[in-house]
């Protein structure tokens, strides 16, 4: 599994997110919607692109629980901080707490 991130792939999950929160979400389906003797037959869901978005999902959780365990465990990178979050708000000032975070994901992710 490639770890490089997809960044059409998250514009599009964001997309369609806000496409369901503010509503035109729905009035694309009704647009799509044949009805036939009085029955509706629904548009098919992109059930490719939720796969693809769950899986991410799954990928991000195993990374975060794996930080977390790192963290309890007292790793000398994640010194100071109390949560996975403050790893990651860190992360983004320090390269080298960078470096480790990258490298513990990376090391866990290549088992997947």
């Amino acid at each position: 599994m490639a770890l490089e991130p997809d960044t059409q792939g998250v514009k599009d999950l964001y997309k369609e997110r806000s496409a369901f929160v503010h509503g035109s979400f729905f009035i694309q389906i009704r647009k799509e919607m044949e009805i036939k003797d009085g029955l509706a037959k629904l548009p098919s869901p992109p059930f490719h692109f939720l796969y693809c978005q769950k899986e991410r999902i799954r990928i991000a959780r195993v990374a975060y629980i794996h930080l977390n365990k790192i963290r309890k465990g007292g790793a000398a990178e994640f010194t100071g901080c109390a949560s996975v979050l403050d790893i990651l708000e860190h992360a983004v000032i320090d390269l080298e707490t960078r470096a480790a975070v990258r490298a513990y994901t990376e090391l866990v992710l290549r088992l997947m």
